[in-house]
C-alpha cells in the first residue's frame, strides 16, 4: 500500500502526501503488530525486561533511520525507498547468524529483491516493491510464523 501509494502520490502531490500515508502506515502497522504479538503471547509469562529491549531496539533503529536521512538527504526517491527494506534485511540476517537459517534467507531474498528492482527496473522501482517488497515481507513472516 506504501510503495503504490507513493507512485501515485508522488507524481501527483510531491513528497508531502507521501511523507503523511507513510505516517499514518506506520502507525497502523505498529499498532497491528501489537495486537498481534500480544495475542501469539496470550497465557505466556511476560518479560517486562524484554519488552523494554526490543522496545528501545526499534526505537533506536527508527532513530537511525531519521537521522540518516537527515545528514545524507535522498533526492531519489528510489534510494530513499530502497533503504528501508534493506535494513529490514540486514536485521532478518543478523536474527539469521545469531537464531536460525530461515531468518538469513528471508533477508538474502529481501535484500537481492530490493537490489534487484532499484538496479534493473528504475522507472516502476516504487510499484516493483509495492508487489515485490510488501508481498516478500508478507511471505516471510507467514513462513516464519510457522517456525
Amino acid at each position: 500500500v506504501g510503495y503504490a501509494g507513493s507512485d501515485v502520490l508522488g507524481s501527483r502531490n510531491g513528497w508531502h502526501s507521501v511523507n503523511w500515508l507513510w505516517f499514518g502506515l506506520t502507525i497502523i502497522g505498529v499498532a497491528a503488530s501489537m495486537i498481534i504479538g500480544r495475542r501469539q503471547h496470550r497465557g505466556q509469562p511476560r518479560n517486562p525486561a524484554l519488552g523494554l529491549r526490543w522496545g528501545a531496539t526499534v526505537i533506536t533503529l527508527w532513530l537511525f533511520v531519521v537521522a540518516t536521512f537527515l545528514v545524507l538527504r535522498p533526492v531519489d526517491r528510489a534510494a530513499a525507498g530502497a533503504f528501508i527494506p534493506l535494513i529490514v534485511a540486514a536485521v532478518y540476517a543478523i536474527f539469521g547468524i545469531w537464531s536460525g537459517l530461515r531468518f538469513l534467507y528471508a533477508g538474502i531474498a529481501v535484500a537481492a529483491l530490493t537490489l534487484g528492482g532499484y538496479l534493473w527496473l528504475p522507472d516502476h522501482f516504487l510499484l516493483w516493491m509495492a508487489v515485490v517488497g510488501g508481498g516478500s515481507l508478507i511471505l516471510v513472516g507467514l513462513w516464519l510464523r510457522q517456525v
